[in-house]
């Protein structure tokens, strides 16, 4: 909704370029899609899979950005199709005065940078992130080269306190898995036991006769 509000605000002040808003999952694609929409009450243009149909605020994923612009192989950067599609970006990317992307510190990446710095005509660009900077510096400095530094920031407890974050409560349990898990990696344990359905309907069974007591309490 920040993003939004900062849209509907430079309309009061007479701005009308074309504004682009990135995420990277299809999650927060669609539930920003919902609130802007809702919030400026127009619908947005979309660039997502095979989609691409831009308007004046227009969502896209930077999956589908990446595929449209970086060939993954070179069949593919000589087929025709790709490459006039690739081109309709470019063009379309030009045009953007106004980038805002949700989730910065999952952008810091050379490939994903270079696709916002082809936003060249931008005049404004809005990062938006709880946690904007990871450890890596020189990840820290390219989200600084195309976002600045950061210009506001508010404490969690405050934004539970307005109702933006919801209040939370942690339980912890123990749960015994008889399985032998000694000749398993890492990565292997949290593929085939903490990310099972087996698992997940565990939980359920676990958590829904205490979510009515965890928020009573």
């Amino acid at each position: 909704k920040m993003f939004a509000e900062a849209i509907r605000l430079l309309r009061l002040e007479g701005y009308t370029g074309n504004v682009l808003f990135v995420v990277d999952s299809e999650d927060l694609f669609y539930q920003s899609e919902r609130e802007i929409s809702e919030h400026l009450q127009f619908s947005l243009g979309r660039i997502k899979e095979k989609e691409f149909n831009v308007k004046e605020v227009t969502i896209a994923m930077i999956q589908t950005l990446t595929a449209k612009i970086y060939a993954s192989n070179d069949e593919k950067k000589n087929d025709l199709s790709w490459r006039k599609k690739r081109g309709e970006l470019l063009r379309y990317l030009k045009t953007v005065s106004f980038l805002a992307v949700d989730e910065i510190h999952e952008f810091s990446s050379s490939k994903r940078i270079a696709i916002f710095k082809k936003c060249s005509n931008r005049v404004f660009s809005l990062g938006l992130s709880a946690t904007p900077f990871v450890d890596n510096p020189i990840n820290n400095i390219r989200l600084q080269e195309v976002f600045g530094d950061v210009v506001y920031k508010i404490k969690e407890k405050e934004l539970r306190k307005s109702g933006v974050l919801a209040n939370y409560k942690i339980g912890l349990f123990l749960m015994y898995n008889k399985k032998d898990l000694s000749d398993l990696s890492y990565r292997e344990v949290i593929q085939k036991h903490l990310l099972s359905i087996e698992r997940d309907e565990i939980l359920k069974k676990i958590a829904f006769p205490l979510l009515f007591l965890f928020f009573m309490v």
